[in-house]
């Protein structure tokens, strides 16, 4: 759906078009910008009900469904499809990790020992993901062996990955669901009070708070936000166009 390889770059519905490399950081940023307004209801959500569990197992479900969908991959604006449940898919495995990390404070009672929990999930973390790109570097270079290097050859190598991905995390994830359990109710929600009442208003009271004791945190917190969010990197593609 791009223009020819004549161009210095492909742009998307022709030469008058996007680049299509800017369709991608689009959505990754609505997605994020999503996750930002969906997390603190959520989290509020979770105080209020016996289901953290449940609603951990939802999401994860639901995020192996979008990322085995992601798969959808072709020319003639196919992949379309596959963009979108990459949105789905970015938004489920992020909510996910507000279930999840609720749990650490009852499987960890002082700080050293979530310090320490948090370490090492960040090592695995980071040696999946290694482990992940090498599986990813053999398919890419095995599926070229049988089909004829090009666009076909590229597209079945990222459905292949999309495949691979969702395998894994449908695999791995109920390890750590075997060894959780339901947490009762931690607080009872105000009669008057709505979902979205309590996970903003405590939000903008703690920023509020951070922006009068302390704004240099506060400077430093919105630029990382930016940076590892990707939205600077967005802007920047978006203006260079």
């Amino acid at each position: 759906n791009c223009s020819g390889f004549t161009n210095m770059y492909a742009f998307l519905g022709g030469a008058n078009g996007v680049r299509a490399s800017i369709i991608p950081l689009l959505q990754i940023n609505i997605a994020y910008a999503t996750v930002t307004l969906i997390s603190p209801l959520l989290g509020v959500w979770l105080d209020h009900t016996p289901h953290r569990l449940a609603t951990w197992r939802y999401l994860w479900l639901a995020g192996v469904a979008t990322t085995f969908c992601m798969a959808i991959l072709w020319t003639s604006y196919v992949w379309v499809g596959g963009l979108v449940f990459a949105f789905f898919t970015q938004c489920l495995t992020e909510l996910v990790t507000v279930p999840r990390m609720a749990y650490l404070v009852e499987i960890a009672r002082d700080d050293a020992t979530r310090v320490k929990l948090g370490s090492i999930r960040q090592c695995l973390s980071f040696l999946s993901q290694l482990c992940y790109v090498i599986l990813l570097v053999v398919v890419s270079l095995v599926v070229p062996l049988f089909l004829d290097e090009g666009a076909a050859s590229n597209t079945i190598v990222g459905a292949i990955a999309a495949a691979l991905c969702a395998i894994w995390y449908l695999t791995m994830m109920p390890i750590a669901l075997s060894r959780m359990f339901e947490i009762p109710v931690l607080q009872r929600a105000p009669r008057d009070a709505s979902l979205c009442s309590l996970a903003f208003g405590s939000l903008r009271s703690s920023l509020a708070n951070m922006w009068r004791s302390n704004r240099e945190a506060f400077k430093y917190l919105a630029v990382i936000f930016c940076m590892q969010n990707g939205a600077a990197s967005t802007a920047i593609a978006v203006l260079s166009q």
